[in-house]
């Protein structure tokens, strides 16, 4: 009778130790050794896990999950920054790695296959060499993206110039004053050069060398005003509408280095009405490059050479039309020709 009466009452309510989410008994599993509170898992939430991680091993008590699998853990990891997992130090893909013969070995290390010495020797090179290809990749790609945007920038800074006659002016007798007339510009000169750096602010401003900066995903639903942004959502932000907004810049579309003046608004990701370069965590990771570049190649420019438009151009027939892409170009190049200036 109290067989009958247990069978049939109703399935008793437990949660989910991943998900946390309450469902009956019946719909959970009980993946390992734990008890009480972390006994019930969903199956699906734990298959999760065990493809997230990598592995099949409970981190409580150490089991191995019954009746799961996981892929195969991948040499390198990528999430921001490139990991090594430590069980990979043990992984036959590191020594592969490393060539096939043992010719790099000093001739007075005498090498032994079976030696363990020799086994944690090409270990500790092939993680070396490892770790030195990532690196090296790493920096390429900041060397790339950031030679590309300075690039554009620098350009784009040129072209606003020599449409504006009054402030290149003020920037050639701000250098002669600082520098000296016809003398390349050296990085201790920059903090000396405040107009300099209010005219790579405005570049920065009118034209942000990425104009959607890099995409974002939202990990959870988000609200923001009046508006909800769903989980899994990608979200572009554009720099450029937020750079000309008139709620937030005066004459917006004009070129206009002196609002910088008396004025805390930098482009280093602080001040949301200026981020050219993004913000927070994921701020682009060529900005220390980029603020050292531009100030040296535009100050040099500008004060060892006199410029002058092609034959038969005036100021009015430079264009400055965007192009627009991942990055942003001018529709057509700035075409000018320098002037040589002497030493003063």
């Amino acid at each position: 009778m109290v067989d009958q009466i247990e069978s049939c009452s109703p399935n008793t309510l437990v949660q989910c130790r991943i998900c946390h989410d309450e469902d009956e008994d019946l719909n959970m599993d009980t993946p390992c050794s734990c008890s009480g509170t972390l006994q019930y898992a969903h199956r699906i939430c734990v298959q999760r896990w065990c493809n997230e991680k990598g592995d099949t091993t409970c981190e409580i008590c150490q089991q191995q999950f019954k009746g799961y699998t996981a892929p195969q853990a991948p040499l390198f990891h990528y999430r921001g920054n490139w990991e090594i997992p430590r069980v990979g130090f043990n992984n036959h893909q590191f020594i592969a790695l490393f060539p096939a013969n043992h010719e790099f070995l000093d001739f007075n290390f005498e090498y032994s296959a079976p030696s363990t010495r020799s086994r944690v020797f090409i270990r500790i090179v092939a993680i070396i060499v490892a770790l030195a290809t990532a690196a090296k990749f790493i920096m390429l790609n900041i060397f790339v993206a950031g030679t590309d945007t300075s690039t554009y920038t620098l350009e784009w800074a040129m072209a606003e110039l020599m449409h504006s006659p009054e402030v290149m002016s003020k920037v050639q007798n701000e250098l002669e004053q600082v520098v000296g007339k016809g003398i390349p510009v050296e990085e201790t000169d920059i903090a000396k050069l405040p107009y300099m750096q209010a005219v790579i602010k405005e570049t920065f401003r009118v034209h942000p060398p990425v104009p959607l900066l890099l995409p974002r995903k939202a990990e959870t639903d988000v609200e923001i005003g009046d508006y909800i942004i769903p989980k899994d959502a990608q979200v572009l932000v554009n720099a450029w509408v937020i750079g000309r907004d008139p709620s937030k810049w005066e004459n917006p579309n004009a070129f206009v280095p002196e609002r910088f003046f008396n004025s805390e608004i930098d482009f280093k990701g602080h001040h949301f009405e200026l981020i050219p370069f993004g913000s927070g965590r994921r701020i682009c990771p060529g900005l220390p490059l980029a603020i050292r570049m531009l100030p040296l190649m535009l100050g040099s420019l500008v004060n060892c050479f006199d410029w002058r438009l092609e034959d038969g151009l005036n100021v009015d027939d430079l264009n400055k039309e965007d192009e627009y892409g991942i990055t942003l170009e001018k529709s057509q190049p700035v075409r000018i020709v320098p002037i040589k200036l002497t030493k003063q």
